[in-house]
């Protein structure tokens, strides 16, 4: 089984918006920008967090737990690259270190907040393997798989 497969048609309308118009589709995704967009200020106004600290955390979260649904709704690495999470894995290090060690006490010197960063860590290395696992192209440019797919692997 090849997770690359050159003779599919399927694109982002058929799959977030099966059977349904471009219009309809069109105005889904207007739909979540807005809602994004203000769910964002909002949670933005209630965290008080003027330098975005706090929230670039939240961030590197939502992103490993949207790459954690593509791979169980898909049951495959399609949309993703190999080399896109292992840089995020390096930024979620990067910040978490930087957090911790360089934003003076209090807050980010809390067990919460180092909890928070050891989890984000664990995740996105959990998150590289999978990707492995389902043989993720190495990158954007390249079309060929990291590994062989495997088929009977739990996510």
């Amino acid at each position: 089984m090849s997770i690359y497969n050159p003779e599919a048609t399927l694109d982002g309308r058929d799959e977030l918006s099966p059977g349904q118009s471009q219009r309809v589709h069109t105005l889904r995704v207007l739909g979540a920008v807005a809602a994004g967009v203000i769910s964002w200020a909002l949670l933005k106004c209630a965290l008080h967090d003027p330098l975005f600290l706090l929230s670039f955390m939240g961030t590197l979260l939502w992103g490993l737990l949207s790459a954690s649904a593509l791979l169980l709704r898909r049951r495959s690495a399609a949309g993703q690259s190999l080399l896109e999470w292992q840089a995020f894995a390096v930024m979620t290090f990067c910040y978490s270190a930087a957090s911790i060690f360089f934003f003076g006490g209090g807050f980010f010197h809390s067990w919460q907040y180092v909890g928070i960063c050891l989890a984000a860590c664990t995740w996105s290395i959990v998150v590289v393997q999978r990707l492995k696992a389902v043989g993720a192209v190495a990158n954007s440019w390249s079309r060929v798989p990291t590994t062989t797919p495997r088929t009977n692997i739990a996510l």
